[in-house]
C-alpha cells in the first residue's frame, strides 16, 4: 500500500469517529500490567487517539506516544488536556 492511503485511512471520519468505533478498553489493563513488569519509559508505536497511552501515563507511567496520524494525536492531545482539567477540577 501507497503512503497516501495510510494518510488518508487514519485522518478526517476514521479519526473522529476511532473512539466510538473502539468504546472500550478490554486491552489496557494487559498493557498496565506489561509496564509494571518491564517499567518505564514506554514508547507507544501508533498511539493514535491514546487508547491506551492515557490509562498507562495514567498509572504514573513515563510514556511517549508517536502516529503518523496528526488528526489522531491532536485528539489525543485534547484528551490529555481535558483529563488534566478534570483532574485539577476534582482536586479543588
Amino acid at each position: 500500500m501507497n503512503k497516501e492511503h495510510y494518510k488518508s485511512e487514519y485522518e478526517g471520519f476514521f479519526a473522529e469517529f476511532y473512539d466510538i468505533l473502539q468504546p472500550t478498553v478490554h486491552d489496557a489493563p494487559a498493557y498496565v500490567k506489561f509496564a509494571k513488569e518491564f517499567g518505564d519509559p514506554i514508547l507507544e508505536l501508533g498511539c493514535g487517539t491514546g487508547r491506551l497511552l492515557i490509562p498507562i501515563a495514567k498509572k504514573g507511567f513515563k510514556i511517549t506516544g508517536i502516529d503518523s496520524s496528526r488528526e489522531m494525536l491532536a485528539i489525543c492531545r485534547s484528551k490529555i488536556l481535558i483529563k488534566a482539567a478534570l483532574d485539577v477540577l476534582i482536586s479543588i
